[in-house]
């Protein structure tokens, strides 16, 4: 198996596949699979071993962006966000894997952009708005931090951390760009 492993690199996540035929059954891939997963210092791993005309497949997930139960569910499997197996026919290791690795392409896997995640609409301050104003503002609308903005270009963001930090400081009256 650690001759087997391969690393696939799937939306920005390192996804360690085994795909493999063997002549004999083999008990234990589950746990097969955890050891491989700290031999390797996987995150993510999908192992299909092909064995009496089927394909036994496991995957273990530390990533939390990867629920290998929802992915191994798309080939009549099961299991849950860590872990999951399945076992199916009429088909290779090898296609098993493809097909597991294009619906992870596919998936969201539960990275949010900035764009899910920011507050609408967008705030900006002028870069000379007093820290205590910018505080302020941040304060009002609950962002974490507020755009600054010099002659209608963005020029940076100021966390509310800071904000916060430069007020115990006694800098209230600072401007925001600094």
């Amino acid at each position: 198996m650690v001759d087997a492993v391969r690393v696939e690199r799937v939306r920005g996540i390192d996804v360690h596949v085994v795909d493999i035929e063997i002549p004999a059954y083999v008990d234990g891939l589950s746990v097969i699979a955890h050891k491989l997963m700290e031999l390797v210092n996987a995150e993510v791993l999908i192992q299909a071993v092909g064995m009496m005309d089927r394909v036994f497949v496991t995957a273990r997930s530390r990533a939390g962006s990867v629920d290998v139960g929802a992915l191994l569910e798309t080939i009549a499997g099961g299991g849950h966000a860590q872990a999951a197996s399945a076992v199916t026919r009429d088909r290779t290791p090898q296609q098993v894997v493809a097909a597991l690795l294009e619906t992870l392409a596919q998936i969201n896997m539960g990275v949010p952009t900035a764009g899910e995640i920011m507050s609408r609409p967008v705030r900006f301050i002028d870069a000379d708005t007093p820290v205590t104003d910018a505080l302020v503002t941040a304060q009002r609308y609950g962002h974490s931090g507020i755009c600054v903005q010099e002659e209608g270009r963005v020029v940076g963001i100021v966390a509310r951390r800071d904000l916060d930090k430069a007020m115990r400081h006694g800098l209230g009256h600072a401007p925001s760009r600094e």
